[in-house]
């Protein structure tokens, strides 16, 4: 029995790719990861426990880290795992940057079932496999000049386009560190290239100039120097870039579907580096709601900096959460995210006490830091507030010279704990308070995420929610819905935007899980889509049978929700009752009313509740 591990980012494509794939009795899914962070996490486990899978599946756009650099930093770590990349796409891109770093095949998941399960066998014996269509793709991609063993005379190439120029620095970077182009450093390269300056660079793209000129600007240039082997600036890097892509040119190996010979350890590589293309993994799927990013971004750059975010489950938090975290890591920000969705409710908060050293522990964790709890902690004559100061102070904080980005999500879950979240509250706004006189203290910045209002009673200055930057999540626009679709590879047009958007609204993870579903399945059309949409035959069956039995084990909360579906206007809740509902996701409110978040919910519950 071959044992895999599966990383897909969408959990229901990923349900269902184990469902299929266990339908086969020499196949088992023995672990599975939604990112590639995740998967090398996963792997580094199963290789201590000496249980490493026999193939991984990889996807290619997942947050956090992409299939193509997972796959990069796995084959570093882990010489001979076979990876086979499953995907939607079948750009050569793709392809080429998949295989240069180490993927022993190339699919994609409309697949029939037991093609792919002989193609994964094959990959474990050894074998190189591709879809059908893809070889002869890449072959047509294949640069004359690989037919010799010399590269062609520089001059027969032109001068370069920007394009290409912005190809060859993000190509750079990423055989330096695997790290792409983030947007910001892409800007600046795009306006270098055509010489604006930084000021011009900042009117365009929406970054302040002090921002690019004094952060990211020295930050990347050293970065480039490092990446080319010689010192870039501003104004000369066009000419090293030329230089690295000629001293690079024609190393590139080609691919075979016949088993690796043994001598030979490294994957064949397509295409040539001579002719290097714009990364399609330079960004990932992410819809910007300008100015919320740059605000969240720029405040955390300043010295005891915090920023609250508020917005109903799945509208985004998370997304918005990593992509600001992954912006101060280039930084060389610490950053440390978690949820209290990990508090167990018997153990955790239970008592201050406990609650306070678990969150410690967690964050040691995080820091990737030895757990040095005892060392610091005197509750029996400092207390838990003291003690837990004293461990940031003379332990965390300190550890390094770069700022602490800490980011509490749902922290919410708190708010039925009055024991718990009045004194940990204070305590944050007490840290916040310390950075205004206290240097150590201003490299403390703090992230706090919630799904309701704040409803619960604080002394006013010892509230972290009434000071700092407040940002609220709201739906989509039209214009991002529109953005959404097109980086899913479809046209975003009214014929598929407006009845998709009369179903679900502007909902981000409806919309997401709409685009993917189209995009994985051309043979399925809006119309088909939507008609199953509020079922349980439907793409959001499991979400919304997942509302429906948390809903029976709160009849308080179902016998509220079912008002907002009956009235055909927005309805007055019992406040508590509305929070909860707008928390969950399942309202929102029009003022003081409440009314069902959107069409799908209105349909599928009417069913149930109004019978």
């Amino acid at each position: 029995m071959l044992r895999l591990l599966l990383v897909e980012d969408q959990e229901i494509i990923r349900r269902g790719l184990k469902t299929i794939l266990e339908t086969k009795p020499d196949l088992r899914v023995i672990a599975e990861a939604e990112n590639g962070q995740r998967a090398i996490d996963v792997l580094t486990s199963l290789h201590a426990a000496q249980q490493p899978p026999d193939v991984v599946l990889m996807d290619i756009r997942m947050p956090v880290m992409d299939g193509v650099t997972a796959t990069q930093h796995i084959c570093q770590r882990f010489p001979g795992t076979k990876i086979l990349i499953l995907t939607t796409f079948d750009d050569t891109q793709y392809v080429a940057e998949a295989l240069r770093h180490g993927a022993k095949g190339y699919l994609l998941k409309d697949m029939p079932t037991n093609e792919l399960a002989e193609a994964i066998a094959s990959i474990h014996r050894g074998y190189t496999q591709f879809g059908p269509g893809i070889l002869e793709k890449m072959m047509a991609h294949v640069p004359n000049e690989m037919e010799t063993s010399a590269p062609a005379p520089k001059e027969a190439d032109g001068p370069m386009t920007p394009e290409q120029l912005l190809a060859i620095a993000n190509s750079a970077l990423v055989a330096r560190n695997g790290k792409h182009l983030s947007d910001v450093e892409t800007a600046i390269v795009q306006g270098a290239i055509a010489n604006h300056t930084y000021e011009e660079i900042a009117e365009t793209s929406g970054y302040s100039v002090s921002y690019l000129k004094r952060d990211v600007g020295p930050k990347l240039w050293k970065s480039l120097s490092d990446a080319l082997g010689e010192s870039v600036s501003k104004t000369n890097f066009q000419a090293a870039l030329e230089r690295w892509r000629n001293m690079t040119r024609g190393k590139a190996e080609t691919t075979t579907s016949q088993p690796e010979p043994a001598s030979k350890s490294e994957p064949a590589t397509l295409p040539s580096v001579a002719e290097p293309v714009a990364s399609p993994m330079a960004t990932e799927i992410y819809v910007e709601r300008p100015p919320t990013e740059i605000i969240c971004y720029e405040t955390l750059l300043q010295p005891g900096a915090l920023v609250r975010i508020k917005a109903p489950r799945l509208m985004g938090k998370t997304a918005l959460i990593t992509r600001i975290l992954s912006q101060v890591s280039q930084h060389q920000y610490r950053t440390a995210s978690f949820s209290f969705e990990l508090a167990d409710r018997n153990t955790h908060l239970t008592s201050m006490s406990k609650f306070m050293r678990w969150f410690c522990s967690i964050l040691t964790r995080e820091l990737g830091l030895p757990n040095q709890l005892d060392e610091f902690w005197n509750e029996e004559e400092m207390g838990v507030k003291i003690s837990c100061t004293t461990y940031f102070e003379e332990y965390l904080l300190p550890h390094a010279e770069s700022p602490l980005v800490l980011c509490l999500d749902d922290v919410d879950l708190l708010f039925p704990h009055p024991e718990i979240y009045e004194d940990f509250f204070g305590l944050l706004r007490s840290w916040h308070e310390k950075a205004k006189s206290r240097p150590l203290w201003q490299k403390l910045r703090l992230v706090l995420a919630h799904s309701t209002d704040v409803y619960i009673r604080l002394h006013i200055n010892q509230s972290p929610f009434n000071v700092g930057l407040p940002i609220e999540l709201t739906e989509f626009t039209r214009e991002q819905v529109q953005e959404l679709a097109q980086q899913h590879g479809l046209s975003g047009d009214a014929t598929l935007i407006t009845p998709l958007m009369e179903m679900v609204g502007g909902h981000p993870y409806l919309l997401e899980q709409a685009f993917v579903h189209l995009r994985s399945n051309p043979h399925s059309t809006l119309e088909m889509l939507l008609s199953k949409a509020p079922t349980e035959m439907g793409i959001y069956g499991s979400h919304l049978r997942e509302y429906w039995l948390n809903l029976n084990h709160h009849p308080d909360l179902l016998e509220a929700f079912k008002g907002a579906i009956a009235s055909p206007t927005p309805v007055q809740l019992e406040p508590m009752a509305a929070y909860q509902l707008q928390r969950m996701g399942l309202v929102k409110f029009v003022g003081t009313l409440v009314a069902p978040r959107c069409n799908l919910y209105r349909q599928y519950f009417a069913q149930y509740l109004l019978q």
